[in-house]
């Protein structure tokens, strides 16, 4: 970086997915300075979807996202559409592929994050890795950047920070720290799409079943949630869970459906001279049908109405009682953060702090499963108008 050049027009901090994005956006109003304590740019965007970047999901709405205002994305996510990073993606001959549940996945995250780089070096857009920033302040109209690299001002101070999933990489709550500088109130941050631990009367059964994957209905409160499940060493985890934990509160019971939906009378119907083991196994995994008849196993015939209600528990009402999540450190995202009810769902621009932005996960927006957090980094960092 040239080492004379300290004022900017905008200065993004958190090379990822958002403000390398936003970078680029800026560019064609202004020099635009990206901070990053990393020693290299998008690290979370290079680990994602397996190292295949699950980037955007073709159904991306507002109805895939929890927030404090349910309505606060509809203005980014109409002006910026899967169709728009496709276009982007085709415009820098990217290969993709529709996968199960509209999700898009690169072939390689590697190339999404060196496109990402690309685009801001083609716009001139400065990126200064292993950066540390010591403090943050405003003064008449203009924003002070203390860091490990020197001294930076600027007109306009974005703030992509991210949350605090994947702290190996570098995540922390710095972004949450400087809202709360400039005045915004931050909803509790806690992991999100994460798996979740099991109680103790329960931990050898998941042990003993770990990498057993079966499609569940998952009941949380009023939410019903439809996909796969799978036990861990832990407790459970798999896209299902993932979903369910967006949801779940400390103490609350999910309540998990492995018939899916089909009624144990149905199951077991016009069957009365096979046992329940041989029906169970024939629908499920045969280890996990063992576990869940247990000493219930007789011929239908013989199965007494009392059985057959613990066993229709066992079957369609399954209670799991987490003990918590699984943590930061395994979570894909961070939901909570910078309360929307302080940010212009227009710019993203903070109501209590002129030319102050906020952008991607460091936002109280988080998708579900699928490539939507993805695809709410892009649209965000697009809607930024400075």
């Amino acid at each position: 970086m040239e080492q004379n050049k300290k004022h900017f027009t905008s200065i993004i901090i958190g090379a990822g997915a958002s403000g390398l994005m936003c970078a680029a956006h800026l560019a064609e109003s202004g020099s635009v300075l990206v901070l990053e304590k990393n020693p290299a740019a998008a690290a979370k965007v290079k680990i994602s979807g397996g190292g295949k970047c699950n980037f955007t999901n073709l159904g991306a709405a507002s109805g895939n996202y929890l927030c404090n205002n349910p309505h606060f994305v509809k203005s980014a996510l109409a002006r910026f559409t899967p169709q728009d990073i496709l276009k982007i993606l085709q415009q820098n001959h990217i290969k993709y592929e529709e996968r199960q549940n509209q999700q898009m996945f690169a072939f390689s995250a590697a190339e999404i994050a060196d496109m990402l780089l690309q685009n801001c070096q083609k716009k001139n857009v400065k990126i200064q890795t292993k950066c540390l920033i010591n403090s943050v302040s405003k003064q008449d109209d203009i924003f002070k950047i203390e860091t490990s690299s020197g001294c930076f001002s600027c007109t306009n101070l974005i703030i992509a920070a991210g949350g605090m999933s994947y702290p190996k990489i570098g995540a922390t709550d710095f972004g949450y720290k400087i809202a709360r500088q400039f005045g915004h109130k931050i909803v509790n941050p806690r992991p999100a799409l994460v798996g979740l631990t099991a109680p103790a009367d329960l931990r050898s059964f998941c042990s003993e079943l770990s990498g057993v994957s079966v499609p569940v209905i998952i009941s949380i409160g009023k939410k019903k949630i439809s996909r796969s499940l799978l036990f861990t060493h832990l407790g459970i985890s798999g896209p299902a869970v993932l979903n369910a934990s967006l949801y779940w509160q400390s103490g609350q019971t999910l309540y998990l459906d492995f018939l899916n939906g089909q009624s144990l009378d149905d199951l077991l119907k016009n069957q009365s001279k096979k046992t329940v083991s041989q029906i169970v196994s024939n629908t499920l995994p045969t280890n996990l049908a063992k576990k869940l008849v247990g000493s219930l196993d007789c011929k239908i015939e013989n199965l007494s109405n009392k059985n057959k209600q613990i066993l229709n528990d066992r079957l369609n009402h399954f209670a799991f009682t987490p003990q918590k999540t699984m943590g930061f450190d395994r979570a894909e995202v961070t939901a909570g953060g910078v309360d929307v009810s302080q940010i212009s769902s227009q710019t993203m621009e903070s109501k209590l702090c002129p030319h102050l932005f906020f952008i991607g996960e460091v936002l109280d927006v988080t998708g579900k499963l699928g490539g939507f957090n993805l695809h709410w980094a892009w649209a965000s960092a697009n809607a930024v108008k400075i």
